[in-house]
């Protein structure tokens, strides 16, 4: 499998930088998308998408043996496992889709630069993790909105939609935390 990934690449490099990416990575990544799906082949899946999205965005990682890859790599993996149980559940039960419906909220960026490094860590682990993860790969791995709903598999719109809800839980929280100190 590895040599049908390295013949999308073009360059020595390309194929050198994802051969250690595909080496060092992908039985987390498999273990991963298995802890969800629980099918072998299904995993396969997931892991075989998710390595295609990282030929897409290969500029992107800047070092290989960093958490940050590591994170990016499972967030990655770990959307499309959930999409693909998700579209299982779907055909087995039928269900109709949800519609997403809160309003859009910007973040004032002055509230994030004015809170403490740790304050800060304590409501990104209190978020949700489909907000943290979108929160990580925008803030920390600095995609854009496109290759971050590439990334994660999911719409253009759904990706902006849940960076927005994700801000929107951070002032929430801040401005709980900014109560809860008076």
């Amino acid at each position: 499998m590895l040599s049908l990934y390295l013949a999308l690449l073009d360059t020595t490099e390309e194929k050198g930088k994802f051969e250690q990416l595909y080496l060092l990575y992908r039985q987390d990544m498999f273990k991963t998308a298995y802890s969800i799906l629980k099918n072998d082949f299904e995993a396969e899946d997931a892991v075989h998408e998710a390595f295609i999205i990282v030929i897409k965005n290969l500029e992107k990682i800047s070092e290989i043996k960093c958490p940050q890859t590591h994170a990016y790599l499972i967030i990655i993996v770990k959307n499309l496992a959930l999409k693909i149980y998700n579209e299982r559940k779907k055909r087995q039960y039928d269900e109709s889709d949800y519609s997403e419906i809160l309003d859009t909220i910007d973040v004032e960026e002055e509230i994030m630069l004015k809170l403490e490094q740790k304050e800060l860590e304590s409501i990104l682990i209190s978020l949700p993790e489909n907000y943290y993860n979108i929160l990580f790969l925008e803030q920390y791995m600095g995609l854009s909105l496109k290759d971050i709903s590439e990334s994660l598999g999911i719409t253009y719109e759904n990706a902006k939609k849940r960076l927005q809800r994700a801000k929107s839980k951070i002032m929430q929280l801040v401005k709980e935390g900014v109560s809860d100190a008076r």
